[in-house]
């Protein structure tokens, strides 16, 4: 174990939950192992070791998070992911190998959702250049996951979403009959609705979509339809 893992590696087993690790163990499906901490307590616990922990350098950053990666407890790859957020100062154009690791490796909606959320929008506007070539990869490989983050990466871009690749990367995966692939593809069309109704409409109207991802997509557009009813 890498010697800075060592001190939270202490804290989780300190801080393990036999019956909550049973729970989220199930939650998940079976795919993970945890140490059954809650989301706060894990939080505040890295929060605190990050702040008497500092890491100096992003190849440090970066040997640390893919240690954590191979550990086997799951809050081991949630730390490794608030460990990224917590050092953008050191990002660099490189980080980007380091992000594609994450996302390709024990990958499920839990990790690669803040990483989403948390690391991509970010990088992205840093380091724009690599939006394509990355995105165009997650689209086009076979692990759903990176399928669906290729599709919801942008939905924090607001009115700087290219239209035109969010058109292609879902009309990609349009006929996918995976419910995540799915629900991602009516979850970008709803946050983009938020800027742009007309042009979700218009997406509706124009392409064949699956329930899942139809009933997420027009969610917004009812309640912004219910809100000029009620303005008349």
């Amino acid at each position: 174990m890498h010697p800075y893992l060592i001190s939270i590696s202490k804290d989780f087993e300190k801080n393990a939950n036999v019956l909550k690790a049973a729970d989220f163990h199930k939650y998940m499906m079976g795919n993970f192992n945890f140490f059954g901490i809650k989301t706060p307590l894990r939080r505040h616990l890295c929060k605190i070791h990050f702040r008497h922990h500092l890491i100096s350098s992003a190849k440090e950053m970066d040997d640390i998070v893919r240690e954590a990666w191979k550990l086997d407890f799951r809050e081991y790859q949630y730390y490794a992911i608030e460990l990224i957020i917590a050092n953008k100062k050191l990002w660099n154009e490189q980080t980007i190998e380091l992000i594609d690791f994450c996302m390709s490796t024990k990958s499920w909606w839990d990790t690669i959702d803040p990483i989403d959320a948390g690391i991509l929008v970010d990088y992205f506007r840093k380091f724009p250049q690599h939006i394509q070539p990355y995105s165009f990869k997650w689209n086009n490989s076979d692990n759903i996951w990176l399928q669906r983050s290729s599709i919801i990466f942008q939905k924090h871009f607001k009115q700087d979403t290219d239209c035109a690749m969010l058109t292609q990367y879902i009309e990609k995966h349009l006929c996918s009959e995976v419910y995540h692939v799915q629900k991602a593809i009516g979850w970008a069309l709803r946050e983009y609705s938020k800027i742009n109704a007309e042009w979700v409409q218009q997406f509706i109207d124009t392409h064949e979509l699956k329930i899942v991802s139809l009933r997420e997509a027009k969610r917004r557009l009812y309640i912004d339809d219910e809100v000029n009813v009620e303005s008349l």
